[in-house]
């Protein structure tokens, strides 16, 4: 199959933006989002901002342990402007690299190999999504006992199904050996063997892997899920915590699909849909979403602020430049 080429991509992810976009736009009663909007709480406002800087962080610090546990060391400030960069690209450049690729390409020269700097920004996002997938299983199980809801029931069902899929392999790489088995394939590629050898990094540091793999990972989700209810009640809307972390554990597997820019109108649209479903008006999800996407535009500002000031040299065997540390 003849693979598309990157013009062509990108136009029908602009496509498919501006007919999601106008489908959400059409369906909006905008007197009444202009109300919800007018009536927002500002002091909730003010304390979402300063926790989604916050995670913003976090995530960083997330990143530089797991680049440590690979040999990979990096201060954390030079990490922490890197990731705000990342946000950057990813709210606002339609580029086939995005954040992650910017992330790996400024940690690929380190102390142990390239690999580590792949692995890491993958063990990071992976991680994250898993979490957040369990998480909203656990919240899927508590909403279908307290309230039946058919949504928390079926993402109930399939959290069941994928632990019974899961948990046996997870268990066959990691406690019964099953990493090394695979690693030492006389006929694994070598690219392969190299991956397998930094996943087992987190065998042989258990302590660490389990802290920034699932430690962190816990305790940011639980702060964004934190501000997700603060900007829904700013917007006069309620979730509860548990049908709350089923909306954003789905959004996370949404999230993932490529079909628009920067996920405009997919994460917009499925928003909508998911808290409408536990009774969120659809006029404050919009404003929600609107807030949400205000609030990020700062945050990437900042990124843009951070890579267009910073001291630019060439990394050695490659021709492109990239910054250095500030």
């Amino acid at each position: 199959m003849k693979k598309l080429s990157p013009k062509l991509t990108l136009g029908i992810k602009a496509a498919v933006t501006v007919a999601l976009v106008a489908f959400i736009v059409s369906r909006a009663d905008w007197v009444s989002v202009g109300d919800t909007l007018k009536n927002a709480d500002p002091v909730l406002i003010a304390a979402v901002f300063l926790l989604m800087v916050f995670c913003v962080c976090f995530s960083a610090y997330k990143w530089q342990k797991l680049l440590a546990i690979h040999g990979a060391h990096f201060k954390f400030r030079q990490l922490n402007r890197w990731y705000f960069v990342a946000m950057f690209f990813n709210n606002f450049l339609p580029t086939s690299i995005g954040g992650d690729g910017y992330r790996i390409w400024q940690t690929l020269d380190n102390q142990r190999s390239r690999t580590a700097a792949v692995v890491a920004v993958f063990a990071e996002r992976l991680s994250g999504i898993l979490t957040l997938l369990l998480i909203g299983f656990v919240g899927a199980l508590i909403g279908w006992v307290m309230s039946g809801h058919v949504l928390s029931r079926t993402v109930g069902q399939f959290g069941v199904l994928g632990l019974i899929i899961g948990l046996p392999i997870l268990a066959w790489l990691f406690v019964f050996g099953g990493l090394e088995k695979l690693g030492g394939m006389k006929r694994l590629p070598k690219m392969l063997r190299t991956v397998f050898e930094h996943v087992d990094d987190y065998t042989t540091r258990p302590g660490e892997a389990a802290w920034a793999v699932l430690g962190i990972s816990v305790i940011f989700h639980f702060i964004s899920l934190f501000w997700m209810g603060l900007l829904l009640r700013a917007v006069g809307a309620s979730v509860t915590p548990w049908d709350l972390a089923v909306i954003a554990s789905l959004i996370s597997v949404i999230t993932v699909l490529p079909i628009s820019i920067n996920g405009i109108g997919v994460v917009d649209g499925a928003f909508i849909w998911l808290a409408g479903q536990y009774g969120v008006a659809y006029e404050s999800a919009l404003g929600f979403m609107l807030l949400q996407r205000a609030l990020l535009i700062p945050i990437s500002i900042a990124g843009a602020v951070f890579y267009f000031t910073a001291r630019r040299v060439p990394k050695e065997g490659v021709d492109l430049s990239t910054e250095a540390d500030v």
